[in-house]
């Protein structure tokens, strides 16, 4: 459930000087609860999710249990990046390293990654909107279907993507979205 309050919630991470802290994170503008939950269930999960200040981008999966998240997406208020969306990022990567624990060192295909890491996201958000959040569902539908509009022809993004949108499934998610309207 989304909450129209801003939030400030104290999870302990690794930072990019290696140290781990008890920080309190701050973001502005409205806040939604799902984003730390789902930090503690991949963490408990094994993984370490490191928080870095380096980061360009929103995340990054590594081998089979390691996850780093940029501190801006977590921090700043960025109203082109909601919580919502920084969820599906997070189930995301969390797909890619499910991946990695059945994939042979070497044998990886970049776009079965890829697809398999957008499905599980999905499938995610899929569940979230059933429980009664739509929020990740419509955030995951609107850019998963820019990136494919704006993606790089050979990036395997947008081949995955290309092979997901428009598919059974994809219809599936975009008739759950559209029953809530």
């Amino acid at each position: 459930m989304a909450y129209g309050v801003a939030l400030t919630r104290t999870l302990t991470v690794d930072t990019d000087d290696g140290q781990l802290y008890a920080v309190d994170v701050f973001r502005g503008g409205g806040g939604n609860i799902h984003d730390w939950a789902i930090m503690e269930t991949i963490k408990d999960d094994g993984v370490h999710v490191k928080i870095s200040g380096e980061m360009r981008g929103p995340g990054k999966a590594s081998g089979k249990d390691r996850m780093v998240i940029g501190s801006k997406f977590l921090i700043d208020d960025k109203p082109q990046f909601p919580e919502d969306r920084l969820i599906m990022v997070l189930y995301h990567e969390f797909g890619h390293i499910k991946l990695n624990h059945e994939t042979v060192k070497g044998q990886s295909n970049p776009v079965k990654h890829e697809l398999a890491a957008l499905s599980y996201s999905l499938e995610a958000a899929k569940k979230m909107a059933n429980d009664g959040d739509y929020g990740p569902l419509g955030q995951v539908l609107h850019f998963l279907k820019l990136r494919l509009e704006r993606g790089q022809a050979k990036d395997p993004h947008t081949l995955a993507l290309q092979e997901l949108v428009g598919n059974d499934l994809w219809k599936e998610y975009v008739v759950i979205l559209e029953a809530k309207e």
